[in-house]
């Protein structure tokens, strides 16, 4: 489905602790996990780049994002605010099937990976994440694993552990957490890129890959390691 214009509304908030909010949205189109949407969060002047906006739950009718201290619309964003939207951006996850161990690594956002827990966890495999930072891990599905520390050590530690990894990290993989993903063999990168536009004219999402040079935005954010050239 290619990106549109597509109004939203905010229904409630859950505050989460360490100063992160949930909030839940109502809209005609919303992403599926791997994809995102870009909003202006804001009242008055606003910037020219939109927020990403990724998935971090979802209801029959909702679906949820998570805003940490220091995000754009962290304070704005109220029951019965309305956002214009524009998505979705990317591809829908293409992974294989959501059983076995899922490892899930992150360093400030891990909430966007959860969408793969939820599926692993509900085809009856076991979920694993690692983190960075402290986290309202009080929050998550009581099912779900969580470590806490250095992210080398901890991929390391449980590197042969998985069938599939999802790795979201900000701006990018230290080449020694990246030595480490490689060696996993079921590895996957949610990338975490500048959109500016969100349906492929601004170039500036482009990524290296093996297969040449793609646009996020319209190819995906979501891919294998394998396929993804290291950048010079």
């Amino acid at each position: 489905m290619p990106a549109q214009a597509i109004a939203a509304q905010c229904l409630r908030l859950e505050l989460l602790g360490h100063g992160r909010v949930r909030a839940w949205l109502r809209s005609s189109v919303r992403p599926q996990p791997g994809q995102c949407m870009l909003a202006r969060l804001g009242a008055g002047p606003e910037p020219y780049l939109c927020s990403v906006l990724f998935p971090v739950a979802f209801e029959p009718e909702l679906w949820a994002i998570e805003l940490a201290p220091g995000d754009a619309g962290r304070d704005w964003l109220q029951p019965g605010c309305s956002l214009e939207l524009l998505g979705p951006v990317g591809r829908p996850a293409a992974l294989p099937a959501a059983k076995g161990n899922l490892l899930l690594i992150a360093n400030t956002q891990p909430a966007r990976l959860l969408p793969f827990a939820a599926a692993t966890l509900a085809a009856g495999g076991a979920a694993l994440l690692l983190l960075a930072r402290p986290y309202p891990v009080e929050s998550l599905d009581a099912r779900i694993e969580v470590r806490i520390g250095h992210l080398p050590a901890l991929v390391r530690e449980h590197s042969a552990w998985p069938a599939l990894a999802i790795a979201h990290v900000e701006p990018q993989p230290a080449p020694e957490l990246a030595a480490l993903l490689a060696q996993i063999p079921n590895a996957h990168v949610l990338l975490h890129l500048c959109l500016p536009c969100g349906v492929g004219a601004c170039q500036a999402c482009t990524i290296r890959t093996r297969a040449g040079w793609k646009l996020a935005c319209t190819a995906g954010l979501l891919w294998p390691l394998a396929e993804l050239q290291a950048q010079p």
